[in-house]
């Protein structure tokens, strides 16, 4: 059975330590510092078989050597929030602001997706030495997803970047004796800094170095090819589940389209394939938020059962609250605001929580990049009873992915009669993601049908078989979860991300068990020889099935709300065997055949009458089945 434990250590007086151990389940430590708490913490781990320890504050302490103690105590999740979060709310709201970021951290911890599981999966420098970069903390990052990185800069600013060290400094002038090595000049003097691998774009010196990278548009692909012999695992995609197209026909090409490095490649010939190139790939996670099957995988990036959990788990603290900030507001005359998740990189957590509003409880969501966060989540996440969304990226990064998240979220809303509650910014500067989160309209009205939360423990959501026997959540089973709960009456044509219809013209359909045969995700399906049966809420809208061979279907990329069962979209009169009796295909595809070949005067003597089984046995006969 899984155990948690609460550290609560702020010694200000700005957070009230009792409100928060209030507001979470299970067993609580409070004191002032985590130094004074962590011994007797470590001891009731042993002596309770604790799996996971949530740790709030504001200390500067050395997370590594923390976790390793806990570790040794039988803990294998350990999940961090910062003791600043909620500043500016009242003591009740602010515990529970506290207090679903706990429960947030301990889903992500556990699943292996928090910031330091994800460090100790670093691999060594490349042969073992360091990659310095200068001035470029785009490189910094990018290089950071395969090998630990120094980034030297005069501006270190607010964030934090995982396998980046960051050093304040200037650069004076390179060295090249053996070793490479940068004199920097630092806030407490000068220093020198060692470097197998120097990145510093723009540099005109002297020194004529291998290793030495001046152009950074070339930089990464020449580092990362070498650091793949020491990095990380590749991205992969699983090609059983994936709705690529086959045999030229369309397919989804969505992880292609939204690739911000180029990294994506389609071949549509054959079985269909996609390719990632493990060089040009940044881990950056944008392809797995697109893609609609979840048939993408990261070593590194939470996979969307673990986000969507987390998401739950941190909306499910603010629901269940009873002194006057639970939701539904449904009876309430003056309900309070309900909380608006930010869903942020791990590096900028702490410009999110400096960026507190005291008008707007916001709940940080850590993922390794906000970019990778679908509009299928987002609308789960209002569903279940967040007033808003933000998604905070990176400003040294491309932001058109969380644009394509925001436009397509608020279609969806704005379809459903609900207002657009979600909204995006890529900033480092606190004032900047306070007036993000003010802009977000709060809907009240998404609180009035809550969501039940996603659990991996129960059967209470739409799943899609996964290869190895299991189940996933994907992007399309979010979405028919969302919208089923936020419409209030029916409607037709509501865009809705991950999702499509299929619309199938019954007198052209000859149910040639085609579309059963292409369809990735068992949408559509031909259970017999004369019916056809369509399920929307399987539906991606990949357009596999466009490829009929009678040109009898067509897609669109909205749907008709809420999302039922399967039904059927065609059912044609059987035709059965003149000579065994068994039904072999429809009447209206035989009339066709008859059709195509009576103008070639081909139709006497081939037995079409007759099941295939029994018009080979004819053949073999000698004979002709009539």
């Amino acid at each position: 059975m899984t155990t948690a434990l609460t550290l609560v250590c702020d010694g200000s007086s700005t957070l009230d330590r009792q409100s928060v151990v209030a507001a979470i389940p299970g067993e609580s430590i409070v004191g002032s510092t985590l130094e004074q708490v962590l011994p007797p913490a470590i001891e009731r781990c042993e002596e309770r078989s604790v799996d996971k320890v949530a740790i709030v504050t504001a200390e500067t302490v050395n997370r590594a050597s923390v976790e390793a103690r806990l570790e040794a105590a039988g803990v294998t999740a350990v999940g961090w929030v910062d003791a600043r979060l909620g500043a500016g709310l009242s003591a009740p709201k602010r515990g529970r602001v506290v207090a679903a970021a706990i429960q947030a951290r301990l889903s992500l911890a556990a699943a292996g997706n928090h910031p330091a599981a994800l460090e100790a999966t670093a691999k060594p420098n490349i042969d073992r030495g360091e990659v310095v970069v200068v001035d470029a903390p785009g490189v910094a990052a990018d290089l950071a997803t395969h090998v630990p990185v120094t980034l030297l800069t005069s501006e270190p600013g607010q964030r934090r970047r995982r396998n980046v060290t960051v050093r304040e400094g200037r650069p004076l002038e390179v060295f090249d004796d053996g070793d490479l090595t940068l004199l920097v000049e630092c806030p407490g003097g000068a220093d020198r800094l060692r470097a197998d691998h120097l990145v510093w774009p723009g540099y005109d010196g002297d020194v004529d170095s291998d290793r030495l990278y001046v152009d950074s548009s070339g930089v990464v692909d020449a580092l990362v090819r070498v650091a793949c012999e020491h990095g990380r695992d590749p991205v992969t995609v699983d090609q059983v589940t994936c709705a690529v197209g086959q045999k030229g026909t369309p397919g989804c090409r969505a992880c292609e389209a939204v690739c911000p490095y180029d990294a994506v490649s389609i071949d549509s010939t054959g079985a269909g394939s996609v390719t990632i190139d493990p060089h040009a790939c940044t881990d950056c996670g944008v392809c797995l938020g697109a893609c609609p099957t979840e048939s993408i995988s990261s070593p590194r990036a939470a996979s969307l059962d673990v986000l969507a959990d987390a998401t739950g788990a941190a909306l499910e603290v603010t629901t269940t609250a009873e002194d006057g900030f639970s939701l539904p507001f449904v009876g309430r005359d003056e309900p309070e605001t309900p909380p608006v998740l930010a869903f942020t990189t791990h590096d900028l957590e702490p410009v999110v929580v400096t960026a507190h509003s005291e008008t707007v409880p916001t709940i940080p969501i850590p993922v390794t990049d906000a970019r990778r966060v679908p509009a299928a989540l987002v609308l789960y996440a209002l569903a279940a009873g967040a007033g808003g969304v933000l998604l905070v990226g990176d400003p040294e990064r491309s932001t058109d992915a969380l644009e394509q998240t925001s436009e397509e979220t608020a279609r969806t809303l704005e379809a459903l009669g609900l207002e657009p509650a979600v909204s995006w910014v890529a900033s480092t500067e606190p004032a900047a993601v306070r007036g993000a989160l003010e802009r977000v309209h709060v809907d009240e009205r998404l609180t009035d049908r809550p969501l039940s939360r996603l659990s991996t423990e129960t059967d209470s959501r739409p799943r899609t078989p996964a290869t190895d026997g299991g189940v996933t959540v994907t992007a399309a089973s979010l979405s028919v979860h969302a919208i089923n709960a936020l419409a209030s009456e029916p409607r037709v044509d509501v865009p809705t991300p991950a999702l499509g219809s299929v619309v199938v013209e019954a007198a052209d359909c000859t149910l040639c068990w085609a579309c059963d045969g292409m369809c990735p995700t068992g949408a559509l399906e031909q259970p017999d020889e004369q019916t056809l049966r369509f399920d929307p809420s399987a539906c991606v809208g990949c357009e596999r099935c466009v490829a009929c061979p009678e040109d009898a279907i067509e897609v669109t990329q909205t749907v008709s709300v809420p999302l039922g069962t399967q039904e059927p979209v065609v059912e044609h009169e059987p035709v059965t065997c003149v000579s065994c009796g068994d039904a072999f295909g429809s009447a209206t595809g035989l009339a066709q055949v008859r059709d195509a070949l009576s103008d070639a005067d081909l139709t006497e003597g081939l037995g079409l009458e007759s099941c295939p089984d029994c018009r080979r046995q004819g053949i073999s006969s000698g004979g002709t089945n009539r």
